[in-house]
């Protein structure tokens, strides 16, 4: 039985994988999975083995995509903080805002939360994305 021809088959598969669930870290274990089973199926004896060079070519992917998913993690990081930066120099400012209906309000921001993995600002009782935000002004007119 060949297993050069599988394992072939197996590292274009593993890629193919690999690259199309970059944000997914199952995709990530799963290319681990196929790895190892590649390699406890290998026969050393068997001249169609795969070659040395394919093993080391499918780590370095396998090191890619692990770098390429840490520095997506990092850069999500990145933009929360910047994010709640936004949000915390709003507090104490007028703000105009649409709602969940499309309505516009206004009212003063008071805190900064994050609610879910996305940064909202509190604004009386409500909470309110970042996003949803439309104007800013001070808060002059305290009433």
């Amino acid at each position: 039985m060949s297993t050069s021809a599988i394992s072939s088959g197996t590292a274009a598969t593993a890629a193919t994988a690999a690259t199309s669930s970059m944000s997914n870290l199952s995709g990530q274990t799963d290319f681990l999975k196929i790895l190892i089973a590649q390699l406890a199926n290998q026969n050393p004896l068997d001249g169609n083995s795969a070659n040395p060079q394919d093993f080391i070519a499918q780590l370095a992917q396998f090191q890619s995509l692990s770098a390429t998913l840490s520095l997506n993690k990092s850069f999500e990081a990145f933009s929360l903080s910047s994010e709640l930066m936004q949000g915390t120099s709003l507090i104490g400012k007028r703000v105009d805002y649409t709602d969940s209906c499309d309505q516009a309000k206004q009212g003063v921001v008071s805190s900064v939360k994050i609610d879910n993995g996305v940064c909202k600002v509190q604004i009386d009782d409500t909470l309110v994305e970042l996003s949803s935000i439309t104007g800013v002004s001070s808060n002059d007119s305290a009433g």
